[in-house]
């Protein structure tokens, strides 16, 4: 199977080769890395540069400023290839990632998302008990999935710009798919800054309750105990 991976950038020069390497260095070769660079005003189109003659990565650069969602669709329209992975500018994949999960996925066919190492200061393994995340604890965020992470074939689920767009792309994922598999083996690692750390929480509350309200449409109870679990997780993931 081929791959196609998506990687949008937006001033991300600091990390950008780490990412770009680690995918480089995947023992699995079948695949295209597309670099979307959405008008970065540092040196990351420098950076970009120094890999546009790599016959399996494909570089587009924005006209202007569209957004991370929008900048992951244009990958994703571009893409011809079997399968679909994720990686973030800021984020490392360790080098048997693809291998080891286009094995599961072959023979279940479902989407796949790995353990991972949270790193900050300290680096932390978020790991999940169970080989499937069903849909019901996926919306309780009993296990906090990491875009980076996921591989899934080539359907026509697309990003909406939308706070916690990623969560809603994954929840979409889930109307094609009874369940999403999961690798119990860390193949990730996904750098969290102290500036993201600090984020407005509140706001992040908020974009999770019209998440579940608005978008995928739950009735009041079901906002709630999800709401609830959301919460609840969040406080027990910090400590």
């Amino acid at each position: 199977m081929t791959v196609a991976i998506i990687l949008p950038v937006y001033n991300a020069s600091a990390t950008l080769s780490r990412a770009i390497n680690s995918v480089l260095s995947q023992t699995y070769k079948y695949f295209t890395l597309y670099i979307i660079d959405d008008c970065s005003k540092d040196h990351s189109r420098e950076i970009i540069n120094k890999y546009i003659h790599y016959s399996n990565i494909k570089v587009i650069f924005n006209d202007k400023n569209l957004g991370v969602a929008a900048t992951r669709n244009k990958g994703l329209n571009l893409a011809v290839e079997d399968v679909i992975a994720f990686i973030d500018s800021d984020d490392e994949w360790l080098e048997d990632k693809l291998k080891t999960q286009l094995i599961r996925l072959e023979s279940d066919g479902s989407p796949n998302i790995t353990h991972y190492y949270f790193i900050t200061n300290s680096k932390k393994l978020v790991s999940y008990d169970k080989r499937i995340l069903s849909r019901k604890d996926f919306l309780k965020k009993d296990f906090r999935v990491c875009l980076s992470s996921l591989i899934h074939k080539r359907s026509d689920v697309r990003f909406k710009e939308i706070g916690h767009e990623d969560f809603l792309y994954i929840n979409n994922l889930y109307n094609a798919y009874d369940d999403i598999s999961v690798t119990n083996k860390p193949l990730v690692n996904y750098y969290v800054t102290q500036d993201s750390l600090s984020s407005n929480k509140v706001t992040a509350a908020k974009w999770h309750y019209n998440l579940l309200s608005k978008e995928i449409k739950l009735s009041t109870h079901k906002v709630f105990y999800y709401f609830i679990h959301y919460a609840l997780n969040a406080i027990l993931f910090r400590k």
